[in-house]
């Protein structure tokens, strides 16, 4: 009998940890992604918590890394500030600890220099809009990526002041 209970833990601990790898194959992905993976498929919470462990121990799911990842990856492509990056960790379940050192990658003159690239971007788009819709769509756009009111500001009056220089 103690055997076969064994047996059935061995089996639902393997079916488990297929799930979990099945999803990290989609996408990298962090501690609390993959363990909504395992909920949805109605796995055992305890099993579901060892193949959790037994991951994050051979190195197949970390949260710093995933985090840092993603921050990198939403700053350069999608020119997101700090503060939307924070947010979106926080919703994917990473921990205060694992935001703050992912984010410590992007400092304030990156940050501002991104807001900067992104007023330009947007900027190129409302060549034929008056200079006052084009502040507003501009701080708009920036403050929908994270962006506080002083790299708003500052990345408005620079790119307003190329456009009547050129």
């Amino acid at each position: 009998m103690v055997w076969l209970e064994a047996d059935e833990h061995t089996i639902a601990f393997e079916a488990a940890r297929d799930i979990a790898l099945r999803r990290l194959e989609r996408s990298l992905a962090c501690r609390s992604q993959v363990q909504q993976a395992l909920e949805r498929k109605q796995v055992d919470p305890d099993i579901a918590q060892q193949v959790l462990d037994r991951l994050e121990e051979v190195g197949l799911l970390d949260d710093l890394a995933y985090a840092q990842t993603l921050a990198r990856t939403r700053f350069r492509e999608k020119f997101a500030a700090r503060r939307a990056i924070a947010s979106e960790l926080k919703t994917k379940g990473i921990s205060a600890a694992n935001i703050a050192a992912a984010l410590e990658q992007i400092d304030d003159a990156d940050e501002a220099q991104a807001a900067l690239a992104l007023a330009r971007k947007k900027a190129a788009t409302l060549t034929n809009v008056e200079p006052e819709v084009a502040k507003r769509r501009l701080a708009g756009a920036l403050q929908r990526k994270g962006y506080g009111p002083a790299d708003t500001w500052h990345a408005i009056e620079v790119v307003m002041g190329e456009q009547l220089t050129n």
